[in-house]
């Protein structure tokens, strides 16, 4: 697959959006109830774009889908882990895990706050596992299109109810990034490159005015978009869309460097800000806590990326290496 850019800096944005949602509890920067909710169903569209892109197109055989598992897991579940624990152990600024839920969490029955998403995240990964091979028995491209629109309008409009940390809930956002995999190359030759870039243009307007902070401050009055599932479902899906088939403005404003840098840490940007916002609030002086919470954050998103991150991605991609080598019958294990 070749690299997209501008989804790194997709991602960032979503990371950077739940961060400063965040930074309105702490009263860091004025309060905007709703902004977090927005970055998370961005991160959710975007993994079923990427499962979906990466393994969803195709069949899979057994060795590769167990490539497919120790890829996955060893990308979410070690700085999950970690984190978890740490807010065991120190429970003051971090999560609220405690001895009655301990357990749960590490089982991916719990999440307090922003921890939540990773047993969705996780969840998903499994149900996709069962979900791929029943979309590519399907040959044709519309055909697999309408499998999966059928899924989707059954989570959306279907009577689905489930717990915080249940995959069924949020089943649309997955699935509507995998109806993007499947049919955003025929989409992208569709249409010139200006209406691309109108497109993109346009969703990227919508999903700030759609802020609440954004609107209220513009027109006096929250525009109630992202309360409703299959507004910001339809938003969201067309943002991805467009970003991936604008030809120049996306990759400007997403793939810049800074947006992809961000993009890289997002996920141990997206676990650690709190605590580390909660820790300055409580030691430094109020005029100094903005400035002090960006720079500490950076540098704990930096650290856990470079000290867990990375390590369990690459051994994640070496296991799986070794699973696929013995599955697919070569009998000897993949080099190092």
């Amino acid at each position: 697959m070749e690299h997209i850019k501008q989804l790194d800096g997709l991602r960032g944005l979503a990371a950077l959006l739940v961060v400063y949602s965040h930074a309105g509890q702490q009263g860091l920067v004025p309060k905007n109830t709703g902004t977090g909710q927005i970055g998370v169903m961005l991160f959710f569209i975007l993994s079923g774009f990427l499962m979906g892109w990466l393994y969803g197109r195709r069949r899979l055989s057994l060795a590769q889908w167990a490539d497919y598992a120790c890829r996955r897991f060893f990308r979410v579940y070690p700085l999950f882990a970690l984190v978890v624990m740490v807010s065991f152990l120190t429970p003051v600024y971090s999560y609220a895990v405690t001895p009655e839920n301990l357990r749960a969490h590490l089982l991916l029955g719990a999440g307090v706050e922003v921890l939540w998403t990773i047993p969705v995240e996780l969840k998903y990964y499994l149900a996709f596992m069962l979900l791929a091979p029943l979309v590519t028995l399907a040959k044709p491209a519309w055909a697999r299109l309408l499998i999966l629109l059928a899924f989707l309008a059954f989570f959306l409009f279907g009577p689905v109810g489930g717990s915080k940390t249940d995959l069924w809930p949020y089943a649309p956002f997955f699935l509507a990034g995998y109806v993007v995999a499947v049919g955003a190359t025929p989409f992208g030759k569709a249409l010139p490159g200006w209406l691309h870039e109108a497109g993109f243009a346009s969703m990227m307007a919508a999903l700030f005015l759609s802020l609440p902070a954004v609107s209220h401050h513009l027109f006096g009055f929250y525009l109630p978009l992202w309360k409703d599932p299959s507004v910001r479902l339809a938003l969201y899906t067309a943002l991805l869309v467009f970003t991936l088939t604008s030809p120049r403005l996306a990759p400007l404003l997403l793939g810049n460097r800074a947006m992809r840098l961000a993009g890289l840490v997002s996920f141990s940007l997206y676990l650690c800000h709190l605590p580390v916002m909660r820790a300055v609030s409580a030691f430094v002086q109020p005029h100094l806590r903005l400035p002090v919470s960006i720079l500490a954050v950076a540098a704990v998103s930096f650290a856990l990326w470079a000290l867990i991150e990375r390590p369990s991605q690459q051994a994640g991609h070496w296991l799986g290496k070794q699973a696929r080598a013995r599955l697919s019958g070569s009998g000897k294990p993949a080099p190092r």
